[in-house]
């Protein structure tokens, strides 16, 4: 029965790999084939248990685990705006022993929380025995309705071996043939930023691979592996995703990263991530120089293990 989600568990990419990944397809050109990559992944990656909705939970749910994870990607916005989806997130259907973090997110700020919920989020954070966060932003939102410091913690994409990543990036069936920039953008892109990318690629002699662009022959056979695999081979990659930017920085491949059109809330991730690198100056780069295409990544497995040493701490008296 032991099916607690201690670090060294937790940390294990079948509990976590599909969800951190945050990989949201627009509408498919073939949902078929769509759900079959995604399906055929979570079988060979991902030990699933049993799905829970958060409108309908099992009375005994909490008698068949030992602990309850809640994390990461945006998990207490409260997208429905209602108690029962804070209270689940917040995980009030366990033992608060049982409750634990793993680097949630809001995706909003004080003033977009209702006061009439106000209650319920302050009630579900404090009975939490240690909280944790992805973002300052996130940190600062949990003292203001708490006075409780939460630590500030990698992506778990970010805290397991890098090799990993590397041994999962699967070769897609039709790759670019040469040198390429890969474009993912989830929140759409300007012209004059496709301008600036284009006139990168001009000077550079590559190619441009856009990722999330439906019409592109290997859109619907693109799944979590050969995302990665896009990635690892680009020479540069231009994003507005989170995801991206982190596995850029493992693979540790040269990136720009944008802010997002209309993406209330996905700013402040992107910026604490970029701090602990120390890399802030690959943002809403708009100016062509030789130097876009490197990156200084010699200090990025120290900084990995010190974040890693810092999550270990954390769940370091669990039982």
């Amino acid at each position: 029965r032991r099916h607690s989600l201690l670090l060294d568990k937790a940390l294990k990419i079948k509990y976590f790999i599909f969800s951190s990944l945050g990989f949201r397809p627009k509408i498919p050109a073939s949902q078929k084939t769509r759900e079959k990559v995604f399906k055929d992944f979570s079988e060979r990656y991902i030990n699933m248990g049993e799905t829970v909705n958060y409108k309908r939970i099992p009375k005994n749910l909490k008698k068949k685990y030992d602990y309850f994870v809640s994390g990461s990607d945006q998990v207490w916005h409260n997208y429905s705006n209602t108690k029962s989806e804070i209270n689940y997130f917040m995980l009030s259907f366990a033992e608060p022993e049982q409750r634990l973090t793993m680097a949630p997110s809001f995706g909003i700020k004080r003033d977009e929380i209702p006061e009439s919920l106000v209650p319920f989020y302050r009630k579900g954070l404090n009975e939490f025995g240690k909280l944790s966060c992805r973002e300052e932003e996130a940190a600062d939102l949990i003292y203001q309705l708490t006075k409780r410091e939460a630590v500030v913690m990698l992506d778990p994409t970010m805290l397991i071996d890098r090799k990993h990543w590397y041994d999962i990036a699967r070769k897609p069936a039709n790759p670019m043939d040469g040198k390429y920039m890969l474009v993912y953008f989830l929140g759409g892109i300007s012209n004059e930023l496709m301008h600036y990318l284009r006139a990168v690629v001009r000077d550079s002699a590559l190619k441009i691979v856009d990722l999330y662009e439906v019409t592109n022959p290997f859109y619907d056979t693109t799944g979590p592996e050969e995302f990665l695999w896009w990635i690892k081979n680009a020479c540069i990659v231009a994003t507005d995703s989170f995801h991206a930017t982190v596995f850029s920085i493992l693979y540790k491949n040269p990136f720009l990263v944008y802010s997002r059109q209309n993406g209330r809330g996905m700013e402040n991730r992107i910026d604490t991530l970029l701090q602990k690198f120390s890399l802030s100056d690959r943002k809403n780069v708009m100016d062509i120089n030789k130097d876009i295409l490197r990156i200084d990544y010699k200090s990025i497995d120290e900084i990995l293990e010190k974040e890693i040493q810092i999550a270990k701490e954390f769940y370091s008296d669990i039982a």
